[in-house]
């Protein structure tokens, strides 16, 4: 309907135009444009869920992720809520980038906090995220004060892999009396992704760590006395 398809692109789409009204994926007769992901409602969520139950076990569960989970918080709310309304454990995979409300409701149907610190300096966070990392720091110590966390270091070559900012983060970390950090170094899983929309990876221009520099990370965190995985594996 916005013309954002044109042979002239070579059948590519000019995202600038599309309004993301998904027309092109219903009437394509040869399926090359796909809607990718569903729409669902919180019953139907829990109801998909509910299906794995006998494999749970004793320690198995739920983990929302994102993206970020709080960008649709009552959404993410009520699924949290059902979950624990059933008895399934609850993970929680975020940045912490909301309201304290938000929070404190999903302390009450959380059983794990898994929370992104990328920057301890708010300039540089705002740089990196576009926002300041200020709402991030006040919601990890209620996080720590009421509930249970790991801390995640998404690690960025020449972002935020200087001694200054782990030696910072390391800090804070053993501040909130929390145990584990979890460094998940850059990677470029979703470049494809990227590519099949059309779109520059925003994580080409970076570099690889090398082995070298990700065991030198976890050594200093470690002397700070704390436990470390690297890409969540022992």
């Amino acid at each position: 309907p916005e013309n954002a398809i044109s042979m002239d692109l070579q059948n590519k789409v000019d995202r600038k135009k599309c309004s993301l009204c998904m027309k092109c994926t219903e009437i394509c007769p040869n399926r090359a444009f796909l809607k990718v992901g569903q729409e669902l409602t919180v019953e139907e969520v829990i109801a998909e869920v509910e299906k794995d139950l006998p494999f749970y076990g004793e320690e198995g569960g739920v983990t929302l992720s994102g993206g970020e989970p709080f960008y649709q918080p009552e959404f993410t709310l009520n699924i949290l809520r059902g979950c624990k309304e059933r008895g399934i454990t609850t993970v929680l995979d975020t940045t912490a980038y909301t309201e304290k409300e938000n929070i404190e409701e999903a302390l009450g149907y959380t059983d794990l906090f898994l929370l992104d610190i990328k920057h301890m300096d708010p300039q540089k966070h705002k740089e990196g995220t576009g926002v300041s990392n200020e709402t991030i720091l006040e919601n990890a110590k209620l996080i720590a004060q009421k509930g249970k966390v790991r801390i995640s270091l998404p690690l960025i070559p020449d972002y935020n892999d200087d001694p200054d900012n782990l030696v910072r983060t390391a800090e804070f970390v053993k501040e909130l009396g929390i145990e584990w950090i979890d460094i998940n170094p850059l990677h470029r899983l979703g470049a494809s992704k990227y590519e099949y929309l059309g779109m520059k990876s925003p994580y080409s221009s970076f570099r690889d760590l090398s082995k070298e520099e990700i065991r030198q990370v976890r050594s200093l965190l470690e002397s700070f006395g704390l436990k470390t995985t690297v890409g969540r594996m022992m």
